[in-house]
């Protein structure tokens, strides 16, 4: 038994699988130019296959779609969604990546419905209008099946910050950041084009606008969808090799910043990149699918990499009888538990909460040392200087100061896998303990407890791990 200030213990380990549809951040997949190696070698990505939350396709793929292709891909996916992406601008004769008419949308959606997928999202790239979204969020509605359309913005063209004005680009008549704010705030959010190689060069500011366009969502109480392409966009310091990496270096700006979209989207489009296989070795490989094997591993921690187990910081007796009574027993004033990440080649940016009552416990939570009692409440993220990197542990002690006192209700601190996530993926119940210490605090003259000794590495606790 493991007491905690004078009336709690650690009693459970709970480990429990994620649901997939209790996930908030959805991850979609496209590949534009090697849309028929995802289904020549569908053996050589079983794993995105089955947990990718569906397909991302745009209207010039539906454009030039020839044959069994659309079909044979959804046969291939677990979870049976498209993302359709269109064009406001009017096309051209003979220019199929020039726009999209609103009867091209309708073809779109009748051909990704007669394919079995259903069509949760969309997005209107080059502009927005509410007759093209009626179009795109009502057009052969399944009933019961909701249906969003997104403003689809390039962030290096906002000068790095969608809440301010910039001066108009004559080239971009009708785009202006106050447009596309009216249309964000009159749409179901926002979603952005993402070349990887204007991210590596930080071109017009793209990393800061990226991070502007999805904080500027949430506080409209929109949605916000962030696309990784492994498009050079003529950067000649990037080459689609270095389309992981760099993809990488994007979702952990996005979370160090605290702005997590509500999807990701991995999307191949003018770029010669092969889009198998997934991993190698059991890593992510440096192919259109290995991003989104990595993200996927990296949200949702599949494999429970993470672990979290008690590291106690036992309380001595209290020493020699007094006024003729037995020794009492003094009751631990605080716990370690110690988060680690078990994976070789995964980093996590995880939240921990603290869940159950609170009031009058002066409870004490810290991190590596930092305070986070209230934070801990409504849940700490650990980005930034708390990411979780490969090999690597933190050290929640949670303590009660003196005078404190415990509830009779349960805690959990609960981890989270991804900072967006929405249901925790293991938990720790902080349970009343029964007996003589239950409901006090150690008595005035009991020692203070030992220092807490240094646990051993993560490789020889051998911490349990769900089946």
């Amino acid at each position: 038994m493991i007491r905690f200030a004078g009336a709690m213990r650690v009693t459970a380990l709970i480990l429990s699988l994620v649901p997939a549809a209790a996930r908030a951040q959805e991850v979609f997949l496209g590949s534009a130019d090697q849309w028929g190696d995802l289904v020549q070698h569908s053996e050589q990505w079983p794993f995105v296959r089955d947990n990718v939350d569906g397909l991302y396709v745009n209207f010039i793929m539906m454009h030039r779609l020839r044959g069994d292709l659309l079909n044979a891909t959804a046969r291939l996916l677990k979870n049976r969604k498209a993302f359709l992406e269109s064009d406001n601008r009017t096309p051209k004769d003979g220019d199929d990546g020039s726009g999209a008419a609103p009867e091209d949308d309708q073809s779109s959606i009748q051909r990704l419905h007669a394919s079995g997928l259903t069509i949760p999202y969309t997005s209107l790239n080059y502009g927005w209008s509410q007759e093209r979204a009626v179009n795109l969020r009502g057009f052969d509605k399944r009933p019961g099946a909701a249906r969003r359309n997104f403003v689809q913005i390039g962030p290096w063209n906002i000068g790095g910050d969608i809440a301010q004005d910039r001066e108009q680009d004559p080239a971009r008549v009708g785009l202006s950041n106050a447009a596309f704010r009216d249309w964000i705030k009159s749409s179901d959010g926002a979603s952005t084009d993402g070349p990887m190689g204007l991210w590596k060069a930080d071109n017009g500011k793209m990393r800061a606008a990226s991070v502007s366009i999805v904080r500027f969502a949430h506080r409209h109480g929109k949605l916000a969808v962030v696309m990784l392409g492994p498009y050079g966009a003529n950067n000649p310091d990037y080459d689609p090799a270095q389309f992981l990496s760099v993809s990488q270096d994007a979702v952990r700006l996005h979370e160090d910043a605290a702005a997590v979209p509500d999807i990701w989207t991995v999307f191949e489009y003018a770029t010669s990149i092969p889009a198998v296989p997934e991993q190698d070795g059991g890593r992510a490989a440096a192919t259109t699918t290995g991003a989104a094997f990595w993200l996927l591993h990296h949200l949702r921690d599949p494999d429970h990499a993470m672990s979290m187990a008690v590291s106690p910081i036992p309380a001595p007796p209290v020493a020699g009888p007094q006024d003729g009574r037995p020794a009492r027993e003094a009751c631990g004033r605080a716990v370690e538990i110690v988060l680690a990440n078990q994976s070789d080649w995964l980093d996590f940016a995880p939240r921990l909460r603290l869940d159950g009552p609170g009031g009058g416990q002066r409870m004490r939570v810290t991190i590596d040392g930092a305070d986070v009692s209230e934070a801990i409440r409504t849940g700490v993220p650990l980005a930034g200087p708390l990411r979780l990197w490969p090999g690597q542990r933190r050290t929640i002690r949670l303590s009660v100061g003196p005078g404190g006192r415990i509830g009779t209700e349960a805690m959990r601190l609960e981890l989270y896998p991804g900072i967006g996530s929405a249901v925790p993926s293991q938990a720790l119940a902080l349970q009343p303990a029964a007996g003589k210490c239950d409901g006090v605090v150690s008595p005035p003259n009991a020692r203070s407890p030992r220092p807490a000794q240094a646990p051993r590495p993560a490789s020889h606790l051998g911490w349990p791990k769900a089946a």
